[in-house]
């Protein structure tokens, strides 16, 4: 039987149970049942207020054995809600301890509070190099934490080293939850998560030393946050400085917004773990000091897809793996996204190493991308196998529209209808789209249906290259690419010995005709010169002429 009491209020009987909640009663007919409850009640896990343990709140009072002492009465009830009314908690010691808060075996814990006005701040001056920063919740499975705000107070600690970068929620376990935290000026990370199933959404995290948000655990999801002004690190981080962890497999980052890291916005992977089924998609990342999303070991099943990447000072969205990738990144999905002033490149994807030793990033899918403004190159593919680079928008960029480059041998690299704009704005010698095998062979490349409007001076670039680098290529295709604001040879396409077939590419300067490389199928608008009418014409295979499509004549 629940034990119930009994209030009149306002004529009416009303039930409560031990915890003071309101239980609808009926009344039965027999002595046996006289009083009932009309709902079944299993035991409730045990609600502590901090204040009830001695906690003051009151911004002065050291309130950490308080807490400790709430957390050890909750350990013996097997789990439980820690609730911290309105008001500031101050929280550690003098001498830096490792876990302020330990969590470890107290599973099944709701740490809760109203809000931003739930305060728990680190005591000022923790001692200066202490060997481990300020920690304040360490571990903790099953947790669910949320209406809280946790403050490191980084700028009034000494210097910390040690083992230990310190960090407002460390190691967090299996199955937790944090929601509508405010985590700020962590001596290391916002928050870390260390085992599987956890999800942190809807937090504000701000100013803290490493990372916001680091997850070295599978089954993740990262949703609706905002990240500020981050520190050292990457603002959000998959993976792990150690191997003890091992590999990671299905995150998803979602809908977060990051401001102005000075590391980087998002990163994958790290050393010889790898990540798979990794999903980077609709985030906006805002004046990152480095890439606004990199990819550095991740396997089968990446993702990065309509995110919003602004004033990365290197590369916007930058895919590779290095001699410590342990498995290949296969089939990367970058779709969608929407590129502005990156420092570098737009979208990078490529193979660092000169060779492929262990891994290699194969079959790349680069899809309806909107690049503006590139530092360098608006896309750049290097030493990648199978990319394929479709339906583009690349703009503004300073060097190359699009640049491919290997120094390894590749093949099936397809390069369909991108829009490429008034790239070359540094006015020096950077083609719209390039080629080059470094002493390397390429083959089965195909280039069709491009729209490549340079800018800058015509004799400084050409709107499709290929160089050959001391390499090769076979099998070569360029068909139905349209060229403008070129007068070079073949209406700006290189001249090369690698061309199987060049046929339909549409110039629209008016040219002598007669200037220009004879290559089969080529077109041309024709400036009267000649015998030949002005007009469009093509280069007759047949007749080893140029014929005008205006009355067929041909030129001398």
């Amino acid at each position: 039987m629940v034990d119930i009491e009994l209030k009149n209020e306002d004529g009416k009987i009303v039930g409560y149970d031990s915890n003071g909640n309101k239980i609808p009663i009926r009344f039965g007919e027999t002595e046996h049942d006289s009083v009932t409850t009309e709902v079944s009640h299993t035991k409730q896990d045990p609600v502590v207020n901090v204040k009830a343990w001695g906690a003051k709140g009151d911004g002065s009072t050291n309130d950490t054995q308080a807490i400790r002492d709430a957390l050890s009465y909750l350990k013996e009830e097997g789990g439980g809600r820690l609730f911290f009314p309105a008001g500031t908690y101050v929280v550690c010691e003098n001498s830096g301890p490792e876990k302020t808060f330990d969590l470890t075996d107290k599973p099944n814990l709701e740490i809760c509070g109203v809000g931003y006005a739930s305060h728990i701040k680190a005591k000022d001056g923790v001692a200066e190099g202490v060997d481990a920063g300020v920690v304040i919740f360490h571990g903790g499975e099953n947790a669910d934490i949320h209406d809280l705000r946790v403050d490191g107070r980084r700028s009034t600690q000494g210097k910390l080293s040690g083992s230990s970068d310190g960090g407002n929620f460390v190691q967090l376990g299996a199955n937790s939850t944090l929601h509508n935290v405010w985590s700020v000026n962590s001596t290391g990370d916002g928050v870390e998560t260390v085992g599987d199933g956890v999800s942190v959404s809807d937090c504000l995290f701000r100013n803290n030393e490493k990372r916001d948000i680091h997850i070295r655990g599978s089954n993740t999801s990262v949703n609706d946050n905002l990240c500020e002004n981050c520190q050292e690190g990457f603002a959000i981080k998959v993976g792990t400085a150690t191997t003890e962890k091992g590999n990671i497999s299905t995150v998803e980052i979602t809908d977060n917004v990051i401001d102005n890291p000075v590391t980087g916005g998002i990163s994958i992977g790290q050393k010889s773990a790898w990540a798979t089924d990794a999903t980077i998609v609709s985030n906006r990342i805002v004046d990152s000091g480095g890439h606004g999303i990199r990819s550095e070991t991740a396997a089968k099943g990446l993702e990065i897809a309509g995110n919003t990447v602004v004033k990365s000072a290197k590369d916007g969205i930058h895919v590779t793996v290095t001699e410590r990738s342990a498995a290949d990144c296969i089939r990367p999905q970058v779709t969608n996204n929407t590129v502005r002033d990156s420092g570098n490149s737009g979208i990078a994807v490529s193979n660092l190493t000169q060779e492929r030793v262990s891994a290699a990033v194969a079959s790349p899918r680069i899809k309806d991308n909107d690049v503006f403004g590139a530092g360098q190159a608006a896309c750049r593919v290097s030493n990648t196998d199978d990319p394929r680079i479709d339906s583009n928008t690349f703009e503004g960029s300073q060097k190359q529209g699009l640049h491919v480059t290997s120094s390894v041998t590749l093949s099936r690299v397809r390069i369909r209808d991108n829009d490429i704009i008034d790239n070359n704005q540094a006015d020096s010698s950077f083609d719209g789209i390039r080629t080059y095998a470094d002493n390397a062979s390429i083959s089965a490349l195909v280039i069709r249906g491009n729209e490549i409007d340079s800018v800058g001076e015509p004799q400084h670039q050409r709107g499709i290259s290929i160089w050959d680098g001391a390499g090769s290529y076979s099998s070569v295709h360029l068909r139905d690419n349209t060229v403008m604001n070129q007068t070079e040879v073949a209406y700006g396409i290189s001249e090369s010995d690698w061309y199987s077939v060049v046929r339909g590419n549409y110039p629209s300067e008016v040219v002598d005709v007669r200037s220009l490389t004879e290559y089969e199928g080529n077109k041309a608008y024709h400036d009267g010169s000649g015998e030949m009418p002005s007009g469009p014409a093509f280069y007759d295979v047949y007749e080893k002429k140029w014929t005008s499509l205006v009355d067929g004549t041909t030129s001398i």
